[in-house]
């Protein structure tokens, strides 16, 4: 008799939902990844814009470039603020798909581990049924040996 799961369905859901909190939590991942990576670029602009306005003034001095580069300033660091806050969404973001995934794949185990178990049983029940089969064999083979004896006598 072959080991058959009753719950194998709900088996196969569960891997399916860990899969995709796989996804999921990768996604979230590479997008916090990403971001991090443009707030250094962002950063990285703004210092480079800081020692350009500090070179500008020890030479010439140009009102309007001036007032270009202070925009450019404010808005690098607005979109800084920004890129931070983004990134702390993201953050948050990932920590849960995170704990989704935890729990998905506990899910999945428990049901694993179900799964085990019933096969276990399944084993050692088929296992005491072919005992039985062949100790009924031997008691027959030995009863009709010694019937076989006793005739013979």
């Amino acid at each position: 008799m072959k080991f058959r799961f009753r719950l194998q369905s709900v088996l196969e859901q569960r891997e399916r939902r860990e899969t995709l909190a796989q996804q999921t939590f990768a996604e979230s991942q590479a997008a916090l990844a990403l971001a991090s990576v443009l707030l250094g670029e962002m950063r990285e602009v703004r210092g480079a814009l800081l020692e350009e306005l500090c070179r500008r003034r020890a030479g010439a001095f140009d009102a309007f470039e001036t007032r270009l580069y202070q925009d450019y300033m404010q808005i690098i660091t607005q979109s800084i603020a920004e890129q931070e806050a983004y990134l702390r969404d993201l953050t948050t973001s990932c920590e849960a798909n995170k704990l989704h995934l935890v729990g998905t794949s506990q899910d999945r185990q428990a049901l694993v581990s179900v799964r085990d178990r019933h096969q276990q049983a399944h084993r050692l029940t088929a296992l005491r049924a072919e005992q039985g089969v062949m100790d009924e064999l031997a008691t027959t083979r030995f009863n009709f040996q010694r019937r076989a004896q006793q005739e013979g006598s």
